[in-house]
């Protein structure tokens, strides 16, 4: 194991720090395609087909969660501690066992959100997406979002910055964006939390770009 020494603050102890172990290459490409198949069996076959048996809540009387939920964070728990052993904190399982948040181990781990915007897949609107982020040391280290309606993925590293934000198409097919389409995708960015003013300064800084991003390569082999 590889360690850099650096000083505590204000303390002449010095304390070894643990340089995070590199990742898979393939992760990037991996992860968006667990997402895409975990919308297309899950979440998918229940857009505008719930039944009241597979709504329930959490928090409150519009806290929802669905079976849809439950199944595709339960299939993708297993399949991203194989592509990056850690810990898993799921929105479902968190909600289920509260304190799993406040014991966030060192190392590698990941967090779900399974179906980030259901009240509007409840209601049959299609503003909703899934999202997972790596963590090193409970730091975010790199996260995708799909949106499965729009077969959009966005995804962003540390050290990459926002780096890939594309149209989807099916495995084997090729993906492209631009910039017009990059600002265009802020009109779905509700669903990644987004306030007004934030897709207004999202907008601002495309703006800046100093060349659109046109990119062509099957998604399952995105690197």
């Amino acid at each position: 194991m590889i360690r850099t020494w650096i000083p505590k603050v204000n303390d002449a102890v010095m304390v070894p720090a643990v340089t995070r172990p590199p990742v898979n290459p393939a992760l990037k490409s991996n992860i968006a395609a667990l997402l895409r198949e975990a919308a297309d069996r899950f979440i998918l076959p229940r857009f505008q087909n719930l039944q009241s048996q597979d709504i329930t809540t959490k928090t409150s009387d519009t806290d929802f969660v669905t079976i849809a939920d439950q199944q595709a964070e339960a299939w993708l728990t297993p399949r991203l501690l194989i592509e990056q052993p850690g810990f898993v904190i799921g929105e479902e399982a968190a909600a289920l066992t509260p304190a799993i948040r406040n014991n966030i181990p060192s190392g590698y781990g990941w967090t779900i959100d399974p179906l980030d915007g259901t009240k509007n897949f409840v209601k049959g609107k299609p503003v909703f997406c899934s999202m997972v982020a790596l963590l090193w040391n409970g730091q975010p280290v790199a996260s995708w979002i799909w949106q499965p309606l729009f077969e959009t993925l966005f995804y962003a590293a540390e050290g990459e910055g926002f780096s890939a934000l594309m149209r989807v198409m099916k495995p084997g097919s090729c993906w492209q964006t631009d910039l017009s389409t990059l600002i265009r995708c802020t009109d779905q960015a509700i669903a990644l939390g987004c306030k007004s003013r934030r897709k207004a300064r999202f907008r601002r800084a495309c703006g800046h770009l100093p060349v659109a991003v046109s990119l062509a390569a099957p998604v399952s082999k995105l690197a």
